[in-house]
């Protein structure tokens, strides 16, 4: 899935980094553009959850706007 990060071009290593920290493969596709999956996720309703719940803590933490494009 990706993940637009619009705004913030510093952020995007920061979480890229924090997205790796919780075991996800993300990787940076174009600036301000995560792609991120789950390996180990049964299912991809599953994924997108943890994505949103991984996204929401990282966005929360540091009052910037992240979109989780699917």
């Amino acid at each position: 899935m990706r993940i637009r990060l619009s705004g913030h071009p510093e952020l995007v290593t920061d979480l890229r980094d924090h997205l790796r920290g919780v075991g996800c493969i993300a990787v940076e596709v174009a600036p301000g553009l995560i792609e991120a999956t789950i390996p180990d996720a049964p299912s991809a309703a599953q994924e997108r959850r943890e994505l949103r719940a991984y996204l929401a803590t990282w966005t929360a933490a540091r009052g910037v706007e992240a979109v989780l494009e699917e």
